[in-house]
């Protein structure tokens, strides 16, 4: 999210309540129809802005982080065709395996080898219904880069610093002109502080795409063997916010 008259961006991380703060960043600064929220602040583009260094370096540049244990659990509980069909351990375990399986794609192992041979259509032409908003698949199998890009941000497999230094998007690091990391487990007071900072006038976040009404505590979803199987994952993120287990 880029605002020129105010001279930020926001670093919308999936799954971290990035919604919730630009659907309240956008009502503040009066922009959009708040009766139409997904024409103010939503979809797949939100996490894609075209950035330059320029920017990046004149802006107030900012994100929200979360603790990775908890974000998992919500990456498994967001979609019904996911948390329907696999248990929790077998989602946190291939990821990519349940979201091609539960969302109706041919699974393939790995990223780049699976884009190797460009003659091969792995992808079936056909529409997917309540997925309209996908690109057409001839597009992007024409473009290498763009395929792995959307799909691995699709399912939101790349870990927060991961995608801060753009490893699936453009290729520019952001990681190093984030002046501000706010944190989902303390998303108010650090949203106060945004506002602040920016001279807006704050408001109370209101959260947006929340899977709390069929959520249990993030730790309930775990055994200790699993515990230490996505620490290992998600060691990077876990160390360098300094997250800890709960």
């Amino acid at each position: 999210m880029i605002n020129h008259e105010h001279k930020f961006i926001f670093l919308h991380i999936p799954k971290c309540a990035g919604t919730s703060i630009g659907y309240t960043l956008n009502t503040i600064l009066g922009i959009g129809d708040p009766r139409q929220f997904d024409d103010e602040y939503g979809g797949f583009k939100v996490h894609h802005d075209i950035l330059t260094k320029e920017m990046l370096e004149e802006y107030f540049v900012f994100t929200f982080v979360r603790n990775p244990w908890s974000r998992l659990v919500s990456n498994y509980t967001y979609r019904k065709e996911i948390y329907t069909k696999f248990t929790f351990d077998e989602f946190a375990r291939n990821m990519l395996r349940s979201f091609a399986d539960g969302l109706g794609y041919p699974y393939i192992p790995s990223y780049i080898p699976m884009w190797e041979d460009r003659e091969k259509s792995f992808w079936k032409e056909e529409s997917h219904e309540g997925l309209d908003f996908i690109p057409k698949w001839d597009v992007l199998m024409n473009d290498y880069q763009k395929m792995i890009d959307y799909f691995s941000e699709f399912i939101c497999i790349p870990s927060q610093l991961d995608f801060l230094r753009g490893k699936y998007s453009f290729g520019l690091d952001r990681l190093p002109y984030v002046d501000f990391f706010g944190k989902v487990e303390n998303i108010q007071d650090d949203f106060d502080t945004i506002c602040q900072r920016l001279g807006v006038s704050d408001k109370k976040v209101k959260i947006r795409n929340n899977s709390i009404d069929r959520v249990k505590p993030y730790w309930n979803y775990y055994d200790d063997d699993l515990r230490e199987f996505v620490y290992k994952q998600f060691k990077e993120d876990i160390d360098h916010f300094d997250y800890k287990w709960r």
